[in-house]
């Protein structure tokens, strides 16, 4: 769960510190996340307390390892996906609206600047896919691994 406020700085103030949250944050609201734990985690999590470990938290990157081919790569959650483009709306409408302009005493950017932030997340992107690309190679050469539990 997220909580998200925001505040209003005065024009001559450059720092915000801890005394100056108190009564000066607005809530605008919260987001909550689901992340349902997969079948093998399940079973995992079993064999650990069969055992007697105790298990705390479990994280899952299985969005992460998907390779960029799948069908669901970019809209495994159609929220997040839409959330996203709800963001890069508001963002463009923030940078090139008038209204907007006038009120945070902005102007608009050139459309040829948003090439860098462009290629900069296009670069990432291929990163991760390469990352990916390796450890499945990686994990398709290594020697299948024992299930100590069961033994």
């Amino acid at each position: 769960m997220l909580a998200f406020a925001r505040m209003v700085f005065l024009p001559e103030q450059s720092t915000l510190t801890s005394s100056d949250l108190p009564g000066g944050l607005v809530f605008l609201g919260l987001q909550g996340m689901q992340d349902s734990p997969r079948p093998e985690a399940i079973r995992t999590v079993a064999r650990c307390q069969a055992v007697g470990i105790e298990v705390k938290m479990i994280t899952g990157d299985h969005l992460l390892t998907r390779p960029i081919s799948h069908p669901r790569a970019f809209v495994a959650n159609p929220w997040v996906f839409g959330g996203a483009l709800a963001m890069a709306f508001l963002q463009l409408v923030f940078t090139y609206h008038p209204a907007m302009n006038r009120i945070f005493g902005t102007v608009p950017i050139h459309p040829g600047y948003w090439i860098y932030p462009i290629l900069c997340g296009l670069g990432v992107a291929l990163a991760v896919e390469v990352e990916k690309w390796l450890r499945r190679k990686r994990k398709s050469k290594a020697p299948p691994a024992q299930d100590r539990v069961s033994q």
